[in-house]
Formats: structure tokens, sequence, C-alpha cells
């Protein structure tokens, strides 16, 4: 009989899945930094660093805070940006990558030729704000690889353009950790897979649903699969959604998977990992600029709102520019019809060009002369009224 419970455990845990064979059954033990105060930290940071430069010293002192961190960062943008990206993050050797976003769908390209027409799920993003997220989480990780990732206590997944919330007491680890845990936000708080909502903050569950793709912390295992999702998009895409709920966000339909890259995630990391949401932590990300750009990490609709943003700016600029020329034709001609009244003489003859500025001088005088008196007789005809 128990052998046999054994099994249906087995079952339930493997089914559905859309890998090659059942994901392994992890034993969630805990393990202990060597440090709790100051766990060794690698920290994978990615973004445009072309729009995020204002908010590169409130992240450098969420990242000082660490005390022990060291950071891996790969974006997007040109000679300049990066050098300054360098600077302002002290970042060593061969820990940045970056490239200008114009050559960002050749890269992409070089592991999916289709793009960017490879995938048309229903309810999801568009593919370059996906592929673009995924990939530099990818290229961060290659970073990190390229050293020891098993010598980092953990690993942290942030982004330029992330803002922390709240009382602002830095980012904090549990201690001990759950070394097959994945830690990560209230992303999506309403969810309808996994009742994440109603768990307690270090309560795990097993992952069943999209999964924050902007922050996210845990040992070197766990952050390997999360952060090189970016080679797997193909074959989640083209596999049947592992969940899937009417009330979802992002996963509503049964038979396609929806492109986006929290989803992409959950679908990776399907009853793999656990979940545990960390309160401890809450962000926002920085206000998108009123412009587009070739590829960057927002959602079209933060993409369509800039473009109606700048649009609404260019209109009225134009209509500033049109009251302005009016208002200045308007002077021009009351000038021009003065001049010619006062540039000739009693008799017909034109005067010099020295006597018609004295001319125009003189009739500026009786104008401001004619508005003096009647301000004066306004401001006298009010004190007799009140008397």
């Amino acid at each position: 009989m128990a052998s046999l419970s054994w099994l249906l455990l087995l079952l339930t845990v493997c089914l559905p899945t859309h890998a090659e064979q059942c994901p392994t059954l992890f034993d969630n033990t805990e393990y202990k930094p060597q440090n709790c105060e100051a766990p060794r930290t690698a920290v994978l940071l990615t973004g445009d660093a072309l729009k995020t430069s204002s908010n590169w010293p409130q992240l450098f002192n969420l990242i000082k805070k660490l005390k022990n961190a060291d950071v891996y960062a790969a974006f997007w943008g040109d000679e300049e940006a990066g050098t300054a990206l360098r600077v302002a993050f002290s970042l060593e050797g061969q820990r940045a990558w970056f490239s200008p976003p114009e050559d960002a769908r050749g890269l992409i390209r070089e592991t999916y030729s289709c793009y960017p027409e490879c995938f048309d799920g229903p309810g999801g993003a568009d593919e370059e704000t996906v592929l673009s997220e995924l990939y530099l989480a990818h290229k961060a990780w290659s970073l990190l690889h390229d050293v020891e990732p098993e010598d980092y206590d953990v690993v942290v997944r942030l982004r330029l353009d992330m803002i922390q919330e709240g009382k602002k007491k830095g980012l904090q680890f549990p201690c001990p950790m759950l070394s097959n845990t994945l830690y990560t936000t209230d992303f999506m708080p309403n969810h309808a897979h996994g009742r994440v909502q109603a768990l307690p903050p270090t309560q795990a569950v097993n992952i069943s649903m999209p999964v924050d793709s902007r922050f996210a912390f845990g040992s070197s295992d766990v952050m390997e699969e999360y952060c090189t999702v970016y080679t797997k998009v193909k074959s989640i895409m083209e596999a049947e959604p592992l969940y899937w709920g009417k009330t979802c966000g992002i996963q509503k339909n049964s038979n396609r998977v929806a492109l986006s890259a929290a989803n992409i995630l959950g679908m990776q990391l399907f009853r793999r990992w656990e979940l545990v949401k960390w309160r401890e932590f809450v962000y926002t990300l920085m206000a998108p600029p009123p412009a587009l750009t070739v590829l960057g990490e927002g959602t079209s609709q933060e993409k369509e709102l800039a473009v109606k943003t700048l649009v609404g700016i260019l209109l009225c600029g134009a209509l500033l520019v049109g009251l302005l020329v009016a208002r200045w034709r308007l002077r021009k001609n009351r000038l021009e019809a003065e001049y010619s009244l006062v540039s000739r003489s009693d008799d017909g003859l034109e005067l010099e060009p020295e006597h018609v500025t004295i001319a125009l001088k003189s009739a500026e005088s009786l104008r401001h002369q004619e508005l003096v008196r009647r301000k004066t007789t306004s401001d006298v005809h009010r004190m007799r009224q009140r008397l």
C-alpha cells in the first residue's frame, strides 16, 4: 500500500510537463549562507542603459547595502552609455556586456532565425519585448557562468529601471534559505493559479503559475534555470500549456501558450521548483519615456502610451508656436501701419528715418499716456462707488 501511494505521488508531480522526461524530485532542503549578515551575492543587472541613467544612483545604493555583492550586467546601449554604466556600478574586467539596440534583432536571430515572426500566440505580448528581456537575462548569466556560480550564496536578478518602494531597508535575504526555491515578489497578486496570494511570506508552493521575470533570487541551481530560459522559448511555445484558466491574466487558452516572459518562465519552472513570495522587497518601474526605441523591455501598452504622449507634446508645441507667430504678425502689421502714418509729413513728403523713429516713440508715448489715464479714471470710479 505504501509503494502504491509513492507511485501516485510521482504521477501527480510529473504530469503534465513539456520536458523530455519527468522533472527530478528535489528535496527542499535548507542551506545556510556562509554569512547571514552579508552572504556572497551575484547581482545580474539588465535593461536599457540609454533610458535609465537617472535611476542608477538609487539602484547602486540598493546593491551597495548587500555589502558583499558582485554585479554582472548585460544591457542595451552605445559605447558612451556602456562606459558610464561600468563606472557607475564599478564593473571590472569581463563583468559587463552591452550592444546597441539596433543590433538586437541580429543577435536574437542567431538563436531564432524566424525572429521577429516566430510566435503568434493568443493574448500575448510582442516578440521584441519578450525576447529582448529574456536574451539579456541569459547574457548576464553567461557572464556569471564564466566565473563559478556555485561560489555565490545567492544570485539576484534586477533591472536597471527598478525602483524600490516601501520602507527601503534594502534587499534582505532569508537565512537559512531553501536551496530549491525561487524567491520572488507579489507578482500578479490575484492570479488564479496556485493561490500564491494566500500564502504567508515564508511558505513555499510548487510552481504552477506565471513567474515575475523582472525580479527573483535564489541558489545558483534554480537561478540558472530561471535565467537561461531564453534558449527554450520556441520549444515551450510549441508545447501544450501546462496550466491555464479563464480568469488568468495571461494564460486563458488551453491550446496554445501565450507569449509572455512571465508565462514562459512559469512553463519552464512548472513543478520543478518551489516558489516563495518574498514580501520584504517591493518595487516599481520607472515611467516609460515619451518616445519609442528600436528594442526595449517595456510592454506594447507602454509603447503605445509613449507614442500618444509624444504626439500630444508635438501638437501642444505646434499650437504654441502658431500663437506666437500670429502675435508677431499682428504686432508687425500694427507697426507697419503706424510707420506709414508717421513716415510722411503734412505736405505728403517722406520723412527721414531718424524723424520716423522719433514719431513712433511719440505715438508709443501717447498710447501709454492714454492707458494710464484710463486706469486712473477706472480707479477713481471704483473709489467713488465704495464711498
